[in-house]
């Protein structure tokens, strides 16, 4: 699905995903990475699980909205200690 936006300013923005990837101001990941508006960390690493210790990272952030984008596998249930 293509995104479009009028202007976005200096902020990040997502202009396209699939269930593969995804792209942030035109560029495609195929990886899991943390979008803030200001910074893309492409290099969070998390087990196939997900734990509050694999959640550290993003937790530094202060999200005000969390999405976690799981690919083309479902998940029932999300468990966290």
């Amino acid at each position: 699905m293509k995104i479009t936006l009028t202007n976005a300013g200096e902020k990040n923005f997502i202009t396209e995903h699939s269930a593969t990837f995804i792209s942030v101001n035109k560029v495609q990941y195929f990886n899991s990475l943390i979008l803030t508006p200001e910074k893309v960390i492409d290099t969070w690493n998390y087990s196939d699980y997900l734990s509050l210790d694999s959640l550290g990272q993003l937790l530094e952030h202060q999200p005000e909205i969390l999405l976690l984008g799981v690919g083309p596998v479902s998940y029932t249930h999300l468990t966290l200690p």
